[in-house]
């Protein structure tokens, strides 16, 4: 079995011609393209699964070219037809523009294609959304971008969608609930299988969804790995962009997708957490003259003293002290069995695994 032979060259009808009159830049191009065939029936040889390629000088337009004939295609973009591409290229499609910035250009600028964006100017883009922005817009709409390509050995996201053509659309809550159970199902079996095997947890949920004749996406916080809580979040970040009418949408849904993206390492993760606490393990607890210290036994090191139980001197007050974690979701606590001296008691400020204390009066 072979991969689908040939590369399609954007704008060029008589290969043969552009390739006897090619020149120095486009011959690397083509000898580029020559070796993504080879990559490709390799894969296909290993695997058995067909894939699509995409060559062009810049990460942006290779990524646009990979997507034009899938599933068992490749295409070639010269620099001197990417205008010619980007009048059936929409905005949301390019890397980079599928979030915020895409939905600005689209309703603040008017721009649906990139060819739209080409026809601004690189000071309205630039007074629009700042140096820096505006000028990497300005330089993308004339096919440059200089992000450099990086070795990639883990999958950045994980997700899984369906469509829903035609008269398989969804039209109730009911419907849409029982295969967004279905799709939470998988992720919550790959998300676990990945943390099991690669040790990290993925921060993000992204939920597209094609609603009539329009693509939306809702970014929301994903929690935890549970499968009814990832539905569930997922309905309520539909519920934003689609009313619903008793048990049914407004406009019916003919695709759904969760791709969960940002993972962290989960090393990594519990790091930050010590670093904003402290590796506070064991404490104990001393008076001394009537001066009472909390100390870490592991260190020795003093974190609060009071020689006057009614206001802590050294580092703050009692009130600094509980407006310095009050935004951490910290549990505090007056524990008797701490008891220490003169009627007067730890509190214990606890997250997690980590503890950080100070000395509180007995009110």
């Amino acid at each position: 079995r072979r991969v689908h032979g040939g590369t399609n060259v954007i704008g060029v009808e008589n290969k043969e011609k552009w390739l006897s009159e090619i020149n120095n830049s486009d011959l690397r191009l083509a000898i580029g393209a020559s070796i993504v065939r080879k990559m490709r029936q390799t894969v296909l040889e290993r695997t058995g699964y067909t894939c699509s390629g995409g060559i062009a000088h810049n990460k942006v337009l290779a990524k646009l070219a990979c997507g034009l004939h899938k599933p068992d295609g490749q295409t070639l973009i010269s620099h001197s037809r990417v205008s010619e591409l980007y009048t059936t290229i929409p905005v949301h499609k390019v890397r980079n523009l599928g979030g915020k910035l895409g939905a600005s250009l689209r309703d603040d600028l008017g721009c649906e294609t990139m060819a739209d964006v080409a026809k601004l100017t690189r000071a309205e883009l630039v007074a629009h959304y700042g140096s820096k922005t505006g000028e990497w817009l300005a330089d993308l709409c004339k096919g440059f971008d200089s992000e450099a390509v990086k070795s990639r050995h883990l999958p950045q996201s994980i997700g899984c969608g369906k469509n829903f053509p035609g008269k398989l659309c969804l039209k109730t809550l009911e419907d849409t609930k029982n295969w967004l159970l279905q799709m939470s199902q998988e992720m919550e079996e790959r998300l676990s299988v990945d943390k099991e095997d690669n040790k990290r947890v993925f921060k993000t949920l992204i939920i597209n969804v094609k609603i009539g004749k329009n693509s939306v996406s809702k970014t929301i916080q994903l929690r935890c790995y549970d499968s009814i809580s990832i539905g569930n979040a997922a309905l309520d970040a539909l519920k934003t962009v689609n009313k619903v009418q008793g048990d049914n949408w407004e406009q019916p849904i003919y695709s759904m997708s969760l791709s969960a993206l940002k993972s962290v390492i989960e090393d990594q993760r519990d790091r930050s957490i010590k670093d904003m606490f402290g590796e506070l393990r064991n404490i104990e607890i001393q008076h001394e003259d009537d001066n009472i210290i909390v100390i870490n036994d592991n260190s020795d090191k003093i974190i609060e003293k009071s020689n006057d139980t009614n206001n802590i001197n050294d580092p703050c007050d009692r009130s600094l002290i509980h407006e310095k974690y009050s935004d951490q979701n910290v549990v505090i606590e007056d524990l008797d069995d701490h008891e220490v001296t003169n009627g007067h008691h730890a509190v214990i400020i606890d997250f997690e695994c980590s503890v950080m204390d100070c000395v509180n009066e007995v009110s």
